[in-house]
């Protein structure tokens, strides 16, 4: 055999190793994937972007814009760490805004501070029918979760209904919407929704901070929790799939130009070319 046949030979040997190692990482044990993704190492400190393509300005385009009572807020402004999960327990009609009454109240007492049922805020209402309030713009840092490194660190969603009984779940068209809040949360901070880590209930982070105790949401929005981490993987496995299809789509094209002899020295530059990008 010629000793351009033997690189023809070894090279096409070589792209071979690469289709095989890259299948072999595409497809490796589903557990060890998901662990990565949803438990790697977490930034100390969130910097996010203050327009994507949904949230412009602070507000997410899909959502109904209810201003809220503007000195309700910290003014340190909100890392948006993780979302908590509250339960409004209670709920309006159809027919009215959604906003529990002490979120819209401007009631204080005679030093002119609010009171205390009045001290209240919130960046997201979830109404049952599926519809999103905005109170505040994603960074800012409402009353919500019990104290100062709860609300400035995470966004702050209320969930209608839960009232009778406590632990009633939310409606499928809310935590459908739910997700979607997520998958913005996460296009926003470029964090990951995952299950008690950066998805926690009021009562959660209660216990985290010291908070006084509560029981709220009261596991109402597990099956939502759920639903997000399987479209999470979803989009996981569909992403490793369309970047190994790439893969080899691009191999098996050198593989078809070194099948023809008489283009070596074009096979030779292609691989000068993919080498270079570092896709070889």
């Amino acid at each position: 055999m010629s000793t351009r046949c033997n690189y023809v030979v070894t090279f096409i040997k070589i792209l071979f190793n690469h289709i095989t190692v890259s299948a072999i990482h595409a497809m490796q044990d589903k557990k060890d994937i998901l662990f990565y993704k949803r438990y790697g190492k977490h930034q100390a400190k969130i910097q996010p972007c203050y327009n994507t393509s949904m949230i412009i300005d602070g507000w997410v385009d899909w959502a109904i814009r209810i201003d809220g009572v503007p000195d309700k807020v910290y003014t340190q402004k909100n890392t948006g760490e993780w979302i908590t999960c509250h339960s409004v327990v209670g709920e309006e009609s159809e027919f009215q805004d959604g906003v529990p009454n002490r979120f819209l109240s401007t009631d204080k007492d005679s030093s002119g501070r609010y009171t205390d049922s009045a001290a209240a805020s919130c960046m997201f209402i979830l109404r049952k029918n599926g519809d999103l309030i905005q109170m505040y713009p994603v960074w800012a840092s409402t009353w919500t979760s019990g104290g100062r490194e709860a609300n400035t660190r995470s966004w702050a969603i209320e969930a209608e209904g839960g009232l009778n009984p406590y632990t009633e779940p939310l409606t499928s068209a809310a935590s459908n919407t739910f997700v979607r809040l997520v998958r913005e949360w996460e296009d926003y901070t470029h964090n990951k929704a995952v299950l008690n880590e950066t998805l926690l209930q009021h009562r959660q982070v209660a216990q985290l901070f010291a908070y006084p105790a509560t029981a709220c949401a009261s596991d109402r929005y597990s099956e939502a929790w759920e639903m997000c981490l399987q479209s999470n993987e979803d989009d996981m496995y569909k992403e490793k799939y369309e970047e190994l299809t790439a893969a080899i789509e691009k191999r098996m094209a050198i593989l078809a130009l070194a099948s023809d002899l008489n283009r070596y020295e074009e096979m030779l530059k292609a691989y000068e070319i993919l080498k270079r990008e570092g896709l070889l």
